[in-house]
């Protein structure tokens, strides 16, 4: 065994893309916890907390960023285009290249290290399950059809079965987070304010979702349980229906009501807002079985709870540079 990560004072963590909206989350919450903080990333002078290294990479190519993850404890891998735009050819072939590129040049990476991180948390998404109806999903799961699962999956695949040394390898797939700083209640606040905040299709599909103080937590739990393994769902164990999602959401707007969307208006409202239908339209009703079998404790499992927990309305609809998903 290489003790090489032994001998840090504090344990270290690489993240790749961590200048994204889950990252820019989860960054403050790695330093408060103790670790130090390498962020790899294509910016050049990327805005991050003091103290955190930034690592410049291209997601492809093997330069001098290489040498980050050797002796580094875990490598979290965030990294991959944005799903908020539409889908047209073009995004989908990027939204899924970006995402296999950065997992085999972390891959080759973890391979070339003369002391390799012993953990990897790879970001992933429920959209995995695909459409599911009233079904829960969890971990015993199989995957579902259409664009975001088949993207999932694919990711998923190429993270398990990429040829490593021994290194406990967890993929968290997220429900949606909520947060002031970014996520569907950003992305969603300006239909809301259009009124077209009502349900979408039926709104009876689930609508899977998780607090971004949970989702944080998440990482942190998972970086720490060794016991976890392989595919974890990341989601309340409350999921709740689009219709009841969205009058949720419509309340921190003080938007009492909007008319429901059928499906071809969700999906005209969506491609005039810049982004795909498909995530509002399909539902699943995600189960974190692995999570809470483990010992992990949501601090806010209800939507309620959860939404009275954001910055208030107002800071919602106020204008401000969004993070995004780092590419």
């Amino acid at each position: 065994m290489n003790t090489a990560h032994l001998t840090e004072t504090r344990p270290r963590v690489v993240i790749a893309g961590g200048t994204g909206f889950l990252g820019s989350l989860l960054i403050p919450a790695l330093s408060a916890a103790g670790w130090d903080v390498s962020v790899l990333s294509r910016q050049p002078n990327p805005k991050l907390p003091h103290g955190v290294q930034p690592v410049r990479w291209d997601g492809l190519t093997f330069d001098s960023w290489v040498g980050a993850l050797d002796g580094a404890t875990a490598v979290i891998n965030l990294a991959g285009r944005s799903t908020q735009c539409r889908f047209t050819r073009s995004n989908r072939a990027a939204i899924l290249q970006s995402r296999l590129n950065c997992v085999r040049a972390l891959a080759e990476a973890v391979r070339r290290a003369s002391a390799p991180p012993l953990t990897w948390i790879q970001a992933s998404s429920v959209a995995w399950f695909g459409n599911t109806g009233d079904a829960d999903c969890t971990e015993q799961s199989l995957p579902g059809s259409g664009f975001c699962a088949n993207v999932c999956s694919t990711w998923e695949s190429e993270t398990f079965t990429s040829p490593m040394p021994d290194i406990r390898r967890v993929a968290l797939r997220f429900g949606f987070i909520l947060s002031e700083r970014g996520g569907i209640c950003r992305a969603l606040a300006p239909l809301i304010r259009a009124g077209l905040g009502g349900a979408a299709g039926s709104g009876n599909q689930w609508l899977s979702w998780i607090h971004a103080d949970d989702a944080v937590k998440s990482v942190l739990f998972a970086l720490q349980d060794a016991s976890l393994h392989g595919p974890v769902v990341a989601s309340s164990p409350n999921p709740v229906r689009n219709a009841d999602f969205m009058a949720a959401l419509r309340r921190t707007h003080s938007r009492p009501w909007c008319p429901r969307a059928p499906a071809p208006i969700a999906k005209a409202a969506a491609w005039l807002a810049g982004m795909d239908a498909e995530p509002l339209l399909q539902g699943r009703r995600a189960i974190p079985r692995r999570l809470l079998d483990a010992g992990f404790r949501f601090t806010l499992p209800s939507l309620d709870e959860a939404l009275e927990r954001l910055i208030p309305a107002a800071a919602l609809r106020a204008p401000a540079a969004v993070p995004r998903a780092a590419e």
